[in-house]
């Protein structure tokens, strides 16, 4: 997703609205949040359940431990890009849109925090 802001955003929404808030919304609920069809939520459910088949725990424990930092990565990167369409257009732009918001990124981007340009 390199240079693609607003599908990345739509991929992180659909990341937050399926499987880590507490909401839990129906597929037809997220389209409609997201501002898109339920097929392309669709699509997204299908990347980010591949990606998630892709890495490999050894323990449940540590699959605990992920879910639990992914959710809260996810939760503050939402609620920032929420507030931040709320603002007035004239704003200051953060480190993380001035390093990271132009680039795409992996699930193992929310937590490991690394990113490889």
């Amino acid at each position: 997703m390199r240079g693609k802001i607003k599908q990345y955003n739509r991929m992180l929404g659909c990341s937050w609205h399926c499987y880590l808030s507490t909401d839990h919304a129906t597929q037809l609920e997220v389209a409609a949040t997201l501002g898109v069809s339920d097929s392309l939520v669709s699509d997204y459910r299908r990347r980010i359940e591949q990606e998630l088949r892709a890495l490999s725990f050894t323990e449940v424990e540590q699959a605990r431990m992920f879910e639990l930092a992914l959710r809260e990565r996810v939760r503050t990167m939402v609620t920032d890009r929420i507030a931040k369409e709320c603002r007035p257009r004239l704003r200051f732009v953060s480190s993380w849109d001035r390093d990271h918001g132009k680039r795409g990124a992996s699930l193992r981007f929310f937590v490991l925090g690394s990113y490889r340009k």
